[in-house]
């Protein structure tokens, strides 16, 4: 009789911690997607030049900071945010800041990150990509 009583009590113990409640702090939605905006990474990679490094958009899409970063001397080198790695259709963020090191970018609030997912460091006279990151 004991032995019933307790596996009965044991039983109730596990399907009470098997089940799941809402506390209604899930930040994700019916299909189980994520709402909050993630950070988005990218790695450097060769282009015409050795280019190097990471690349973190902030999630709230207000920054962009370069890390480990290092490519060559060009004339004239800007940061452009491309749709491919040709850069058919980019956004220029204006002019490298550095060759080497850590800096960061402010960004306008409207980018567009679901079509212009690569971040190219652009030689403008001579239209060429030292190196790209894909924004992940």
């Amino acid at each position: 009789m004991k032995l019933k009583f307790f596996s009965l009590i044991a039983c109730i113990i596990l399907l009470a911690s098997c089940s799941t409640s809402d506390d209604g702090n899930s930040e994700t939605n019916n299909n189980g997607n994520n709402n909050t905006p993630q950070p988005l990474m990218g790695t450097f990679v060769d282009g015409a030049h050795p280019t190097s490094g990471t690349v973190v958009v902030n999630a709230e899409r207000t920054t962009m900071n370069f890390t480990d970063f290092m490519t060559d001397f060009g004339p004239i080198l800007n940061v452009y945010l491309c749709t491919n790695q040709e850069c058919g259709n980019f956004i220029d963020l204006g002019e490298l800041q550095a060759l080497s090191g850590d800096f960061s970018y402010n960004l306008s609030q409207n980018l567009n990150f679901d079509s212009y997912e690569y971040v190219v460091i652009w030689c403008v006279e001579f239209s060429v990509g030292f190196g790209s990151a894909k924004l992940e």
